[in-house]
């Protein structure tokens, strides 16, 4: 579902950059109003929570090496966890970029905005194909610590 809508508003903004192409006068600078600026935040601040509420089944992936030693992390679910965690900050810096961002920059920053949501969408399945109950202490710790503050990352942009 999340693709499709990608995909949906990757050829919205294909067409409105095909259409603006071929008029001759310049059209006019489109103009927000703050109260339409804080519409479109609330929305899009919607949206994200909507999305993340979302508790669709992951596919099973494979767990490399079970059994580690309670005392350890496996390096795969240690680098994983890193990388989700790389992800949400790259994701919050373009929420902030997008937030100060005037009408014509939002526009444009609608095609990056569709890849961050496909990569969060799959980074958000991997996390949930990890089972907990095959995690070692040590990393279960790890686990929770780095998707817990991961979450007040995100609740903290929202405020």
């Amino acid at each position: 579902m999340k693709k499709l809508v990608a995909a949906i508003l990757t050829l919205a903004l294909c067409l409105s950059v095909c259409a603006c192409g071929s008029t001759k006068s310049p059209a006019p600078e489109p103009t927000i109003s703050p109260e339409e600026r804080e519409q479109l935040k609330a929305e899009l601040k919607d949206e994200i929570l909507s999305e993340m509420a979302q508790d669709t089944p992951a596919p099973a992936l494979q767990t490399p090496e079970p059994n580690p030693a309670p005392s350890e992390i496996r390096p795969e679910l240690k680098d994983f966890l890193d990388s989700y965690e790389s992800f949400i900050d790259e994701y919050l810096e373009f929420m902030k970029q997008y937030a100060s961002a005037d009408a014509n920059s939002m526009i444009s920053m609608l095609g990056e905005y569709t890849q961050i949501m496909t990569r969060y969408a799959d980074f958000a399945q991997k996390v949930d194909a990890w089972d907990q109950n095959e995690m070692t202490p040590a990393e279960l710790s790890y686990y929770l610590e780095v998707t817990t503050r991961c979450s007040q990352k995100l609740l903290s942009a929202i405020s």
